[in-house]
């Protein structure tokens, strides 16, 4: 039976961090020790202590020594692809990932991961064929499903990308990701009571993940609840202060429960990040008044 590798990865456009359990190496044959294994081991092992504290710099000069003892695994290479993923080095990653499946042509990981980088660089097409052919490979992988998902939406598919997202949390009922973007569907769709629960159950699982907190500010908005919503979208803006849509919608929360002067302070915010965003015309005109 073709080796299969268990998805270790991220959504870059949900912002929620997964473990890294599932990065680890793993040896094909029992091995008697030696000197040279045993360093293999501690490459590995302190490669694995990296990721997990987040020092991807620090994982992958552990990596790149493995990947020089060891050219020809396919997991250490899918490991590096993972950590140049994590630091925004998308080249770096997506030539790894590709001589991992160079290596094993059914690496699961390593097809997601492609998918991802292709979903990244506008190229959604071709990330759901990855996205399919990982799920061909691995139908029970509630990553692939998720990141099938956001391209789905991306495609203008949302009816399939919800049954995505939902075979995804028959696989994984604690996927925050598949959780998070059924809240949105749901909310766009008219349903903010049906979002809110859907959040509430995310924000139970990561209450510290900021684009959970941001959606369900958003979806307490839409139900008139600017208190709460200020204080989860307030949340937000503090763990992500790069992020336009986060201080746009605080913006409009403030200004929903009537406090303009705190609304232009987030509002300024806002548009020093992006300035030609589709709601800053309209709030920036009410909010000057």
């Amino acid at each position: 039976m073709r080796r299969r590798a268990a998805i270790a990865g991220c959504c870059v456009a949900l912002g929620l961090m997964p473990g890294c359990a599932g990065l680890r190496l793993r040896r094909d044959t029992p091995t008697a020790p030696s000197a040279q294994s045993l360093s293999r081991e501690d490459l590995s092992q302190m490669a694995t202590v990296a990721m997990d504290k987040g020092d991807y710099a620090r994982a992958q000069a552990d990596l790149e020594r493995l990947v020089e003892q060891s050219p020809r695994s396919a997991e250490l290479h899918f490991r590096l692809g993972k950590v140049m993923q994590f630091q925004g080095e998308l080249t770096g990653a997506e030539a790894e990932f590709r001589r991992a499946l160079g290596l094993d042509p059914g690496y699961v990981g390593a097809l997601v991961g492609l998918g991802q980088i292709d979903a990244r660089m506008g190229r959604p097409a071709e990330a759901l064929t990855r996205f399919e052919k990982a799920i061909e490979v691995d139908p029970h992988q509630a990553l692939a499903h998720v990141a099938r998902g956001q391209t789905l939406e991306t495609l203008g598919r949302p009816a399939d990308a919800l049954a995505a997202y939902f075979r995804s949390l028959e696989l994984d009922p604690t996927s925050a990701p598949a959780i998070v973007r059924i809240a949105a569907l749901q909310l766009e769709a008219g349903h903010p009571d049906q979002a809110l629960v859907r959040l509430d159950q995310a924000d139970d699982l990561e209450p510290e993940n900021p684009e959970v907190r941001y959606r369900r500010g958003m979806t307490l908005l839409a139900l008139k609840r600017p208190g709460p919503a200020i204080d989860d979208l307030n949340f937000a803006a503090g763990r992500a202060p790069e992020r336009a849509d986060v201080l746009f919608g605080l913006a409009q929360a403030l200004e929903a429960d009537r406090k303009p002067e705190l609304a232009r302070q987030a509002l300024d915010r806002a548009l020093r990040l992006q300035p030609d965003a589709p709601i800053a015309r309209e709030l920036s005109e009410r909010l000057r008044r």
